[in-house]
């Protein structure tokens, strides 16, 4: 969920909330219930209709996933893990967590980059996202487990620092080479928890499954790869030149 999708969801709520108060005793639920969850789609970051749509999940479990996710600061401590299953599971629950997050940024940077051949790729990457994150869906499903139980709070604050590097930027060219670079920490810190889950998976003899995590994490390399090449070839020069005009040189001061 976006930023835009994720205030207007609570604003939407307040304001359901406010009808709550009058009119008839059914009205009244209606719009309980309707603000609810307008408030509890925002706070948590997770729509049931959009994983209806994009992860196959059933509605009620969805919207039981919600208000899990709603109800989450108000529970003493996390959940225990006493398993090297359950470690495994919750890394690939973040993972999927992860992948969503990027997509929803990588959709809102497609916009707000200047150059062509970064948004090009930008997109491609948003479809590699978008597959290697229901392959993250399939595997947890092998383990009777639901994709949505965990955020990862470390991609969240990632997240957050690349969206306030588009805000601060000043020219466009350095906009560019600055997401870009921000974008990489983020493709970074997928590697290295997809790296993490393939390992469990192999310690477990699961060995479908690390093939499947190795190839993701190859592919999200490769992607990191590109988009190197693309900000040493034309994004990071393309700034460099922008920012010559407006350098301050010093003569030096003879004696």
């Amino acid at each position: 969920m976006t930023g835009t999708e994720r205030v207007l969801s609570l604003l939407g709520g307040i304001a359901l909330m406010a009808g709550a108060r009058r009119g008839s005793l059914a009205k009244r639920a209606l719009f309980g219930l309707a603000s609810a969850s307008l408030l509890a789609r925002g706070a948590t970051r997770y729509c049931p209709m959009k994983a209806r749509m994009t992860d196959n999940v059933p509605l009620d479990r969805g919207y039981a996933n919600m208000f899990r996710l709603m109800a989450k600061p108000f529970l003493s401590g996390t959940a225990s893990i006493d398993n090297f299953t359950t470690l495994y599971i919750n890394e690939l629950q973040e993972l999927h967590n992860a992948k969503g997050q990027m997509q929803d940024l990588l959709q809102t940077l497609e916009t707000a980059v200047e150059h062509g051949a970064v948004r090009e790729l930008l997109g491609r990457y948003r479809g590699q996202v978008r597959r290697h994150q229901d392959e993250i869906a399939d595997i947890l499903a092998r383990c009777d487990a639901a994709p949505e139980a965990h955020e990862d709070d470390a991609m969240e604050a990632l997240v957050r620092e690349t969206e306030k590097m588009r805000k601060v930027s000043g020219s466009e060219a350095l906009r560019d080479a600055g997401l870009v670079s921000s974008l990489q920490r983020l493709i970074h810190h997928q590697i290295a928890g997809i790296g993490t889950a393939a390992t469990y998976a192999r310690t477990m003899d699961r060995m479908s499954e690390a093939e499947t995590l190795h190839r993701i994490a190859e592919e999200d390399k490769a992607a990191d790869d590109q988009f190197s090449a693309l900000a040493k070839e034309l994004i990071n020069p393309a700034a460099a030149r922008d920012a010559e005009p407006n350098m301050v040189t010093h003569e030096p001061v003879l004696p």
